[in-house]
């Protein structure tokens, strides 16, 4: 029951880093790779890293040992890395090396939700970026742009059209056509 509870925190730990917005992408996977060892048996003698894209995050204890973990981390159908535990030195025998069933299922549980972070970062960075363009071309065109909501109130303006009016942008947003004539 001790292990299986140290399993569920490790999850709950991972799911808490994977939510902070304080930290960057790397510092979160340095977090969660620190954090993974404290779900093993041997939790003195465990090391974890995480590695995407051939750079390594974690495991400050060198290179893993014969007595190694691992489960490939997935996106969207593609190997992007893994995520590898392994002892520094021998332990007594379980299920797969060293390790209990359990064990492996927490790290393939832990590689999955690795794949779902990465994935829904790609896809915070890619709408990112997308806004970044849209925004450059929305206030680069010469043209006077707005937009309204349903109920005509200006929800956006690029400088040509608040200029116009001589004000600025955010000076338009929330006023109706009534409020500037």
């Amino acid at each position: 029951l001790t292990e299986r509870l140290k399993e569920l925190n490790c999850l709950y730990g991972i799911s808490r880093i994977v939510q902070r917005q304080d930290l960057s992408f790397e510092e979160q996977l340095g977090q969660i790779a620190a954090l993974i060892p404290s779900a093993f048996e041997f939790t003195d003698k465990a090391c974890a890293r995480i590695i995407l894209d051939d750079i390594r995050y974690g495991a400050g204890h060198g290179e893993p040992t014969p007595w190694r973990l691992h489960s490939p981390i997935v996106v969207r159908d593609r190997d992007v890395g893994l995520v590898e535990v392994w002892y520094r030195e021998e332990c007594p025998p379980r299920d797969e090396g060293p390790f209990q069933k359990e064990e492996r299922d927490l790290l393939n549980t832990a590689a999955e939700m690795l794949g779902r972070f990465i994935m829904r970062k790609q896809t915070q960075d890619a709408l990112a970026a997308s806004e970044r363009k849209y925004k450059t071309l929305f206030e680069s065109l010469p043209q006077k742009i707005s937009y309204k909501d349903a109920d005509l109130v200006y929800v956006s303006c690029n400088g040509d059209f608040a200029r116009s009016f001589g004000l600025q942008p955010e000076q338009i947003v929330g006023k109706t056509d009534r409020d500037l004539f």
